[in-house]
C-alpha cells in the first residue's frame, strides 16, 4: 500500500492551517471511535443481561408448569396454517388453467419496464453481456461441507445477528460472505477472527443482497453443495417491525441443530425440493407489484415460459435452497450496472425481480417450496420411499434417432432428409427469438450411422450426469423406420451407453406440418401384434447395457389411447418375458390428459410427457402387476430448459425417476421433436 508522510518544519500558512483541520479531524474521528466503543460494550452488557433474564425464564417452575399449554397453542396455530395452505392449493387446483404459456419466450416492451430500471437502456435487454464473465464451478473434494452459507453484510452492526445463529449448524459448513464496498468494510478483521476458513468478496452497492448472489454465482462459489443457506442484514426501514422481521427470518432459517440438519438431510434425498423458506413467509401474485415485466425480460433471456398467475417467493430473501437455483441467476448475463443505485427503493428493481426469478425457477423446474414447518413430515415420506439400487440410473434422457439417412424419410420427405433439415429451416418470430438454433462445435450435424458418434456421445452424457438414453422406436405392425441406430447400438457392444426404448406407436402423419389427416404410415396393430413387437425388442432387452428397474426390463408406450385393450397387451408382454427367463418388464405409459384412469391398467406407472400435459400439476394412480399402488407419484409440467423429474411409486416396490433435459452440448437428448410424427 502507498503511504504519504510528511517531512520538514517550515510550512507555510496555508499548509499550517489545513494540518490544523486534519488534527481536529483525528481528535473527532477519536471520539467518534470511543463513542462506538462504548455502544458495543453497552450492547454486549445488554446482550449478557437478556441472556441471564432468558435462563431464568426457561428455568423456572412457571415456565415448565406451562409447557403443555404452549405446545397445544404451537400445534394449534401449524395446524390452522396447513389449513389455509390447503384451502388455497384446492382453489388453485380448481381455478382451471388454459396450459398456454406466454409471458417469459417473448421481450415485453421498453414502455412496460419501470422507467428507472438500467434495463431500458438495452432493446434487447443485454442476452449476450456477460457471458463470458460465468466460471464453471468445481465440486469440493470428496470430505468437503455439504452446506455452504450465502451471508451479505451491508450494516455491520447487524452481522452479530447472524454470527450467533451461525453457532446452530452442528456440521462442518463453508461460509461466503460479501460485504458492501465502503459501508461495512469495517467489519471484515471481525468476521475473520471468528471464521478463519469464510471466504469473503467485497462488492459494489448495487442489487442489495441479490446482486452478489449473482456476482458469487457467477464465480462458480455454489457448486457441488448439497444446500445452501442465503440470509443478510435486512433493516426493512419501511416497515415498523422491521427488526422483528429479520430476526423472524434468521430464526426461521436457523431454528436449531436438529432443523438445520433435517433441511439439509431433505434437500440432499430429496430432488423434488428446491427451497424450504421460513414458515409463513411465502408469498404470490399479491406481490408482483412493479416486477412483472422485469421477470418476464429476465426470462425472455433464455427464454423461459412461466406462469405468472403461479407465481410463488420467499419474502425477505433468506431462505434455504437447492445450489442450483442460484446458479442459473448466472444464466441472465447480469452485469453491476444492471442493477440500479440504491435509492432505498420498495419495489421494480432488478434485486426485487430476482427475489421472484428464484421461485419462478423453482417452479418452473417442477421443484417443491417447503414451509420449514413441513421438513420434518416430508423428509419421513422420502426416507421410506425404497432408493434406487447403485446399478440402475437415476437421470435418463430422451433420445431421438431421427439424424441420419433413412428411406422412410427420402420417401415422404425427399432424398437425404434428416431433422437437422427442420433445425435449420426454422426462423425468428419475434425481435430477439435466436432462430434457427445454433449448434455448438462440440456437437456439430452429427450423423447417428456411425459408432464412433455414439461413443461421443456416449462419454458427453457421462461429463452431464446423465445415466442412460430412452431411445423412441418407430415400429408399425411390424414396419420399422429410424431404426438403423439401434442396430448400430446393439452390434457395438464397446460403446458405453445405457438405453432403454420408448415405443412411438402413433400413426407416421405430416403433423408438424399442420397435416394431421395425411397419414403416412397407419398403426393398424392385426392379429397377434403383440407376438411381434416383443420378437423384435427381445435382442434389445437382452442387451446387458439395458435398463432395468428391479431388475425388470423398462419399456415406455408413448400413447396409450391407441391400444384397444393395453391391460391384455401388457400381459401377453410380461409373460412372453417370462417364458425368456426375465423377472417381466417395467412398462411405464404416457399421461396425456388429465382425468386419465390408470387404476384400470396394467402398467407399473405413468410419466407426464413434457409439454404434454395440460395442467399444471395432477396426480394418477396405478397398477402394479396387479396390485393397486398406493401411489405412482406427481406429475408435473415442466420448462424447456430447466430440469425435469418424475417420481413413482409402486405396490411391489418404490423407486424415483429423474428425466432431464440435456444441457448444451449434448447431442440427442432432452429434445420432443420427431421427423414427421
Amino acid at each position: 500500500m502507498e503511504s504519504h508522510q510528511v517531512v520538514g518544519s517550515g510550512l507555510s500558512g496555508v499548509d499550517s492551517l489545513g494540518t490544523a483541520d486534519l488534527l481536529d479531524e483525528l481528535v473527532a474521528l477519536k471520539e467518534e471511535n470511543a463513542r462506538l466503543g462504548q455502544r458495543m460494550t453497552d450492547l454486549e452488557l445488554t446482550v449478557v443481561e437478556y441472556r441471564r433474564q432468558m435462563s431464568g425464564v426457561l428455568g423456572s417452575a412457571s415456565w415448565r408448569v406451562t409447557s403443555p399449554l404452549r405446545i397445544l397453542s404451537a400445534r394449534y396455530r401449524t395446524g390452522k396454517l396447513r389449513t389455509r395452505r390447503a384451502l388455497k392449493r384446492w382453489r388453485e387446483r380448481t381455478g382451471g388453467s388454459s396450459g398456454l404459456r406466454l409471458a417469459g419466450l417473448f421481450a415485453p416492451s421498453i414502455s412496460k419496464l419501470p422507467s428507472g430500471s438500467p434495463l431500458v437502456r438495452l432493446p434487447h435487454l443485454g442476452v449476450d453481456r456477460g457471458a463470458l464473465n460465468r466460471v464453471v464451478g468445481t465440486a469440493p473434494a470428496v470430505g468437503s461441507p455439504r452446506v455452504v452459507v450465502l451471508a451479505h453484510v451491508h450494516y455491520p452492526e447487524l452481522w452479530g445477528d447472524i454470527d450467533e445463529r451461525l453457532g446452530r449448524i452442528h456440521e462442518p459448513y463453508d461460509l461466503l460472505v460479501t460485504v458492501t464496498a465502503g459501508a461495512a468494510e469495517s467489519i471484515i478483521p471481525t468476521i475473520a477472527r471468528r471464521h478463519r476458513t469464510a471466504r469473503i468478496e467485497i462488492v459494489p452497492n448495487r442489487g442489495r443482497d441479490w446482486g452478489p448472489t449473482v456476482f458469487v454465482a457467477g464465480k462458480g462459489l455454489l457448486s457441488g453443495y448439497d444446500a445452501v443457506a442465503k440470509v443478510h442484514t435486512k433493516k426493512s426501514e419501511h416497515r415498523v417491525d422491521g427488526d422483528t422481521w429479520r430476526l423472524e427470518l434468521l430464526d426461521g432459517v436457523f431454528e436449531s441443530p436438529d432443523a438445520i440438519r433435517r433441511i439439509v438431510d431433505l434437500l440432499s434425498l430429496d430432488p423434488s425440493v428446491g427451497m424450504v423458506f421460513p414458515t409463513g413467509h411465502l408469498v404470490g401474485t399479491e406481490h408482483w407489484g412493479s416486477d412483472l415485466a422485469i421477470v418476464e425480460g429476465l426470462a425472455a433471456r433464455l427464454p423461459m415460459a412461466f406462469d405468472p398467475a403461479g407465481l410463488k417467493f420467499a419474502q425477505g430473501s433468506m431462505f434455504w435452497c437447492r445450489p442450483w437455483l442460484l446458479e442459473r441467476l448466472a444464466d441472465l448475463n447480469l452485469e453491476w450496472d444492471d442493477f440500479e443505485l440504491e435509492a432505498s427503493q420498495y419495489d421494480g428493481t432488478t434485486a426485487h425481480a430476482l427475489e421472484r426469478m428464484v421461485g419462478v425457477y423453482c417452479s418452473v423446474a417442477g421443484m417443491d417450496m417447503v414451509e420449514a414447518m413441513d421438513v420434518s413430515r416430508r423428509l419421513r415420506t422420502v426416507e421410506t420411499c425404497a432408493p434406487f439400487s447403485a446399478a440402475e440410473p437415476s437421470v435418463l434422457a430422451f433420445y431421438l434417432p431421427q439424424y441420419h439417412q433413412d428411406p422412410a424419410n427420402d420417401e415422404f420427405w425427399g432424398k437425404g432428409f434428416t431433422d437437422w433439415d427442420n433445425v435449420r429451416s426454422t426462423a425468428p418470430m419475434f425481435a430477439g427469438h435466436r432462430q434457427p438454433v445454433a449448434v455448438p462445435e462440440s456437437v456439430g450435424y452429427y450423423d447417428l450411422s456411425s459408432v464412433a458418434e455414439f461413443k461421443r456421445q456416449a462419454a458427453q452424457m457421462d461429463v452431464a450426469g446423465i445415466d442412460g438414453a430412452v431411445m423412441y422406436y418407430y415400429w408399425f405392425d411390424g414396419e420399422k423406420v429410424l431404426d438403423k441406430p439401434l442396430d448400430l447400438l446393439l452390434s457395438s457392444p464397446s460403446v458405453p451407453m445405457r438405453f432403454a426404448l420408448c415405443w412411438a406407436n402413433e400413426p407416421w402423419t405430416r403433423r408438424w406440418h399442420g397435416l394431421d389427416q395425411d397419414v403416412l404410415i397407419p398403426q393398424k396393430l392385426t392379429g397377434k401384434w403383440e407376438h411381434r413387437f416383443y420378437a423384435d425388442i427381445r435382442q434389445a432387452l437382452f442387451d446387458p447395457r439395458y435398463i432395468n428397474i428391479d431388475g425388470k426390463p423398462l419399456l415406455m408406450v408413448y400413447r396409450l389411447d391407441l391400444i384397444k385393450n393395453v391391460e391384455a397387451s401388457v400381459r401377453i408382454w410380461r409373460h412372453l418375458a417370462a417364458e425368456d427367463g426375465l423377472p417381466g418388464l417395467h412398462v411405464l405409459v404416457f399421461c396425456r390428459r388429465a382425468g386419465l384412469r390408470l387404476g384400470l391398467l396394467a402398467a407399473s406407472g405413468g410419466i407426464g410427457r413434457p409439454g404434454g400435459v395440460p395442467t399444471g400439476k395432477w396426480r394418477a394412480a396405478g397398477v402394479l402387476d396387479g396390485a393397486p399402488a398406493a401411489r405412482i407419484g406427481r406429475v408435473r409440467r415442466r420448462g424447456v430448459l430447466l430440469r425435469r423429474r418424475v417420481r413413482f411409486r409402486g405396490a411391489g416396490g418404490a423407486g424415483r425417476v429423474r428425466w432431464s433435459s440435456a444441457p448444451d452440448g449434448v447431442p440427442g437428448v432432452g429434445q420432443h421433436r420427431a421427423a414427421g410424427g
